[in-house]
Formats: C-alpha cells, structure tokens, sequence
C-alpha cells in the first residue's frame, strides 16, 4: 500500500467536505481547477507536469477534432483518458470518455465531477452500454467508507500502469458484473436455491423469503473464512516477514477496523481485536509492518484497497493523522 496516496486521499476527502454545496454553481473549469486537478495530484498524476498529465488531447472523431480533458501518462505512454464534468455524470458522459480512449488506443477511461470518479475498462464492455465496461464508481462524501475511498489507489500513477493492474481491474470488473447479474435474476436465484433445499432437506416445501436471511445468517460479515493457496507474494520491507502465503491451507479470519478497539494502555497506536484481546496491533508503525502483524495473527482484510482504508481508520482514531 502507499501510504502517501492514503493520507493525500483522505486530505482530498476533506477538502469536498468543505467545499459542500458551493460545487453547485462552479463551472467546469472551476470543477477542473478545484476538484479534478487536486484529485489527479492526490493520485500521484502531477497535473503540473506534462510527464503525468497532458491537456486537451487532441482525437479525431470521423472527420472532426475533439479534445480529451486530460490523458494520464506513464513512461512516455498514454494510458488513460480522463473526462471532466459539472454536475451529474450520464450514460452519454460516459460513452464519450470510452470512445475517446478507444480512438487513442487507451485501456482505461475516467470519468469524474471531483465528487464522483468512475472508472472504465475499455475492453471490458461487452455491449453499447458503458455500465458494461464500469470498474469502479465511487461517491466521495461524508458517507464514504474507508474502503471505497482506499479502492482508489488502483488508480495512483504507481499503480496503474504496474503489470499486476489489469488482473486486479479485470478481477473487480468481474466481481461488479457478478452482482448486477444477481441483481438482475434475484428472484430467480431464490427460486433455485429454494427449490434445492427442498430437494436435499427432504422436509417440505420452503417460503423464498426465508433463504436470503438464512443465508445471512450463515455467509454475513464476519462468518466466512479465506483460504489462501500457493506461494509468498509479498514480503514486508522492513522486517522481511510474508504479508500474505499461499500453499499452507493457512485460514485466515476476515477482520475489518469495527472490530478493533483502541487500547492506548499498550501504546498510542495499539489496537486490540475486540472478540481476542490478546491479538494486538500498532499502527503507528509502517504500514507494512502491520499488515504483516494481521497476518501473523491470522488475520486478513478482505477486497482490493482494503488495508489502506483499515490502517488510516485507526490510525485517524489514535490520533496519528490530523483533519486540515
């Protein structure tokens, strides 16, 4: 994780809180000058450095020339348009960030107002809808969890370009593209289900309504457990220990920051899980090296971006990080 990207992340939260309302009227240059071009910097994108960033990006369009708002580059290669907006984004928006980056062969779009940034995969979409190809879509205001705003630093210039990016973003892709399916046939899926228990319990006929909080009740937070398989891919930089193993059938128990509770006694960043007092941990530490405790305990924060948007919770709960 980057805890840089963290921090400006979380700075950049703040700073739409406290412009509020006011966003109303601006244009879209003051959304550009105000919102997007911070965000951008928040990233890791210098929108100051044509290095990172390049403006009104010329693309042709049958026998016409548009401009894209931005491009994002990275070793000299353009890899992602991004699109600026004032007020709500559109389907229309939308389609018009992922045919400027087709033209421009590409893979990512943005679409953003500052307030809400949606992310594209150009050869993810299946369809003329954009919903087809979305990735991300993230509303940053006061109700925005850690773990969404955390989901953004896929987007950080050290990222997305990095080879792991794609597997990653195909992987969320797939996952958004599962739940709207199931969305879509959940009435369906309820019928089957229950048409299955009825099949195996052998005890009758059983109501729909039933199994979505039996289900619930069995797969909820904090119910299931994660097995990991196959080898070390991350090793902590500092003190050398794996932050994640595979091939040991090593289980690790999902843990969000709702299940720690400060414990000041052991030191201002300790933190104790609530349900095993004993597991301890200390954020005022580098990130690596708590992520590498949590594993030690046999702990795991599960979905992409998630320790980042954990370690700044606690971290802000201590003390450790102060509002602007």
């Amino acid at each position: 994780m980057n805890e840089g990207i963290d921090n400006a992340l979380a700075k950049y939260l703040d700073l739409v809180q406290e412009y509020g309302d006011e966003m109303l009227s601006w244009s879209e240059d003051d959304v550009k000058g105000y919102l997007i071009e911070p965000l951008l910097d928040a990233l890791g994108w210098n929108p100051r450095d044509p290095h990172h960033v390049r403006r009104q990006v010329p693309v042709t369009v049958g026998v016409q020339t548009v401009r894209a708002d931005y491009v994002l580059v990275s070793q000299g290669k353009q890899i992602c348009v991004v699109e600026a907006k004032a007020g709500k984004l559109d389907h229309d928006a939308a389609k018009q960030a992922l045919s400027y980056a087709s033209i421009l062969r590409v893979p990512w779009a943005l679409l953003t107002n500052g307030k809400e940034v949606r992310f594209y995969g150009v050869d993810f979409g299946t369809s003329d809808s954009a919903d087809d190809a979305l990735i991300l879509d993230v509303l940053i205001d006061p109700a925005t969890t850690p773990e969404d705003l955390a989901s953004l630093v896929l987007l950080g210039r050290e990222m997305l370009d990095s080879p792991e990016a794609p597997e990653k973003l195909k992987a969320l892709h797939h996952r958004r593209a599962l739940r709207r399916f199931l969305e879509k046939n959940k009435q369906a899926l309820m019928k089957s289900v229950a048409r299955w228990i009825e099949e195996q319990w052998e005890k009758g006929p059983v109501e729909n309504h039933l199994v979505p909080s039996v289900l619930e009740e069995l797969f909820g937070p904090g119910k299931e457990t994660i097995i990991i398989t196959g080898t070390v891919v991350a090793k902590c930089p500092k003190c050398g220990a794996d932050l994640q193993k595979k091939g040991d059938g090593t289980r690790k128990t999902p843990v969000t920051a709702g299940d720690f509770q400060h414990a000041p006694q052991g030191g201002r960043g300790v933190f104790e899980l609530i349900s095993d007092p004993s597991k301890r941990i200390d954020v005022s530490l580098p990130g690596p090296e708590v992520e590498a405790k949590l594993a030690e305990l046999g702990l795991k924060l599960s979905g992409v971006g998630a320790f980042g948007g954990f370690y700044y919770n606690l971290r802000r709960q201590a003390g450790l990080i102060r509002r602007r």
